[in-house]
């Protein structure tokens, strides 16, 4: 902030300045009681002048405090979806006079896709009319119309006349950076995961294929890194990085001083080697951008009564996630018997003790083990889990007020509250529902939540297409198709 700023926002020491010498030096032997007062009024005079100064920035929907975008589109005619970040809002309500003179266009329709989605989409035109009735009454948005399809079409051509638009929509969610070493499968090929394919991308999000340039993206410092896990491997720097199909049941032979990598199914192959003792003694290192499959979501937390609390902010349930969408599940190492195996798409914290936790800030009552692990018994799991503190829980959620701090130094993670209210300084977690208790001081309370929450696919569909049912052409429909990755056979949902 400039000098000038600070003179503007500080009146109370302008209105200070004011005051007499004599008066202010009387008053520093009375303990400042009129300094104080002053500078209080000076804090009501900052206030009036910045709502003054506010009321310039609101006049314009690019400047103005986001609660006021959806009465700024009520000006102009647009219903905003609250679901939508307020930058598309803002963007939708200032285009909107735009868009409305191209109504049913092509851009206007991939636009439309773009502000409820954030995904860019791409509008295909089938070549044929309406199945429904004279397919050259049926608005168009690209090229000439149609040929007149007759009845007989489909048993010549095999083809039926359809009349919905295509609109295929590239997702693409948002990246981390991962590093893991690689599973041995056999024949010298290597995966991230043995049971499923993972696809390897940019970091921007975007997939990478076997047609694209592995020069480009593979090497230090490149999208993919491949280096060596053991001391006596090759040298991958020498090695001419080429993107493979590595999901043959045969043995591929990768020639010498090459790198093979199937980036649409996270394998890697290093060169054929004369011995076969020397290729199960290699081991890779990959670090890739991995999708993240959860979004992260703050909102106000929904008070049932009685001071239990849900994370969604509608009431409803909702089981609480990390960032790859696995649900948090929670075990006392005590209670565990045997064999400790992870339940499909579950992330295990494991507490201490059987009491949950009643450690104060900076203790490690949890121990968070990985997804797909398995361990002989619960000591076994507890000496390979990641220690975790109650600070750390704020990885995966966290209750704060209004200023976004901590709200309670103890966290107790159960599987059903107990029969009686917490302590004033403890708040229950029940992960699985995706609610919290606390105590009577806290009940009724504002308070605000963070948590994961996965992303829904259909719900963002289903959003999309009732949309676009008002935005198409007279006579024409919106066929939506969301493609994950540029596999074939394997995008569509």
């Amino acid at each position: 902030m400039t000098a000038e700023g600070r003179r503007r926002l500080e009146s109370g020491d302008r209105l200070w300045s004011l005051i007499p010498r004599w008066t202010r030096a009387k008053d520093r032997e009375n303990g400042k009681v009129l300094e104080s007062l002053v500078r209080a009024l000076g804090v009501g005079l900052d206030a009036v002048r910045a709502d003054v100064l506010r009321l310039r920035d609101d006049m314009f929907v690019d400047t103005c405090a986001p609660e006021l975008v959806p009465l700024i589109g009520d000006l102009v005619g647009e219903t905003l979806d609250p679901r939508v970040p307020v930058d598309r809002q803002r963007y939708q309500v200032k285009q909107a006079l735009h868009w409305r003179r191209h109504k049913g266009t092509r851009a206007q329709l991939e636009a439309l896709v773009w502000i409820l989605s954030g995904f860019k989409a791409r509008v295909v035109e089938p070549p044929y009319g309406d199945v429904f009735g004279d397919p050259l009454r049926a608005a168009r948005i690209l090229g000439s119309g149609p040929a007149v399809v007759h009845g007989n079409a489909r048993q010549i051509t095999g083809k039926a006349a359809v009349d919905a638009l295509q609109v295929i929509v590239d997702v693409v969610w948002p990246v981390q950076r991962r590093e893991v070493v690689l599973t041995p499968l056999g024949s010298g090929v290597h995966a991230v995961r043995a049971d499923a394919d993972v696809g390897l991308r940019c970091g921007d999000g975007t997939a990478i294929v076997r047609s694209d340039d592995a020069r480009a993206l593979v090497g230090a410092g490149l999208e993919i890194e491949v280096v060596a896990a053991d001391e006596g491997g090759p040298a991958i720097g020498r090695l001419t990085p080429r993107f493979v199909d590595l999901g043959g049941s045969m043995a591929p032979h990768v020639p010498h001083a090459t790198l093979a990598v199937d980036p649409e199914r996270g394998r890697i192959a290093g060169p054929t080697a004369t011995l076969s003792a020397l290729m199960q003694l290699r081991r890779y290192r990959l670090r890739y951008w991995e999708p993240l499959l959860a979004e992260p979501v703050t909102a106000d937390a929904f008070h049932l009564g009685d001071g239990v609390y849900t994370f969604s902010a509608d009431g409803g349930d909702v089981w609480l996630t990390d960032e790859q969408a696995h649900r948090l599940t929670v075990f006392a190492a005590s209670l565990c018997r045997g064999s400790l195996r992870h339940l499909h798409g579950t992330r295990i914290l494991m507490a201490r003790s059987s009491s949950g936790c009643t450690a104060e800030r900076g203790e490690a009552p949890y121990v968070v083990l990985e997804p797909g692990d398995r361990h002989e018994d619960a000591e076994a799991a507890l000496a390979a889990g990641l220690p975790l503190d109650t600070s750390g829980l704020r990885r995966y959620f966290a209750v704060e007020d209004a200023w976004g701090w901590d709200l309670f130094p103890v966290i107790r993670l159960v599987e059903r509250f107990s029969r009686e209210a917490p302590a004033d300084d403890t708040v229950e977690i029940d992960v699985r529902h995706g609610r919290f208790r606390v105590g009577p001081a806290h009940a009724g309370a504002p308070i605000r939540v963070r948590y994961y929450r996965p992303y829904d696919v259909h719900e963002l569909r289903a959003r999309v297409e009732e949309e676009l049912t008002h935005a198409v052409p007279v006579g024409r429909r919106a066929q939506v198709v969301f493609r994950d990755t540029p596999v074939p056979g394997h995008t569509a949902r």
